[in-house]
């Protein structure tokens, strides 16, 4: 067997190798199927919060600190009555500033204005309408802010439900996908949660939308999704 002929068995040898080598690896290489599982749906709020403002004026800043005090006070009380406990209502804005007006072509001052601002957040939203005649009826001048939202603990009982589904409809979704290119789901790679939390969308509601009394909050969109990364063979 002369050099050149063993050179070309050695050669063959080597090429022989690496191909077992490449097919060796590609064999024991990890098989990922990528799956987004999805879960929409709506939910019926539990709570309200509505945001009330006293807007109170006059020559001196005591006095219209004192005259919006009054009108806060009855206000509390007015509510307290109807079924509000302390824990449900309480202070967001207090403050008192100088009152200014344009006069034609600048800024004047005309005594003081006060400010408070409350908010009331409570369970009780079938009487959101009644809550706010009381308001209204006892000096509050402005409605800032009507919402229907969840409470925490309502907002994560419905995020754990929808993960779960978000989660099995990836898990279907692989399934059918792996099984159609004749594979099997082995395990999990990796979950990744797009957001922490579902998407609500609070109804908000301004003082002039406010046609009549009675409200009505509607439902709450939820939505999740999860990329799953899951092992086949």
């Amino acid at each position: 067997m002369n050099k050149e002929t063993l050179s070309i068995i050695l050669a063959l040898g080597l090429i022989i190798v690496s191909i077992f080598a490449i097919f060796q690896f590609s064999d024991s290489e990890e098989r990922v199927l990528n799956t987004i599982g999805s879960y929409s749906s709506n939910v019926a709020p539990d709570t309200v919060k509505i945001d009330f403002s006293i807007i109170s004026f006059s020559d001196s800043a005591v006095e219209s600190q004192n005259s919006n005090r009054e009108l806060m006070n009855n206000v509390f009380s007015s509510l307290k009555a109807a079924g509000l406990s302390d824990d449900e209502i309480k202070t967001i804005d207090f403050r008192t500033d100088i009152n200014r007006i344009w006069d034609g072509n600048k800024y004047l001052d005309s005594g003081f204005q006060t400010i408070n601002s409350i908010r009331i957040n409570t369970k009780k939203i079938d009487k959101a309408g009644e809550f706010i005649d009381i308001a209204s009826s006892n000096g509050v001048n402005n409605i800032n802010n009507l919402r229907f939202v969840l409470s925490d603990e309502k907002r994560e009982e419905v995020f754990q439900n929808a993960l779960a589904s978000a989660g099995k409809n990836a898990r279907d979704r692989a399934d059918v996908l792996a099984k159609s290119i004749g594979f099997k789901v082995k395990g999990i790679k990796s979950i990744n949660i797009e957001g922490d939390n579902p998407i609500y969308f609070a109804k908000s509601f301004s003082v002039e939308s406010l046609d009549s009394t009675p409200i009505s909050p509607g439902n709450l969109d939820v939505d999740v999704r999860v990329s799953v990364s899951f092992i086949i063979n």
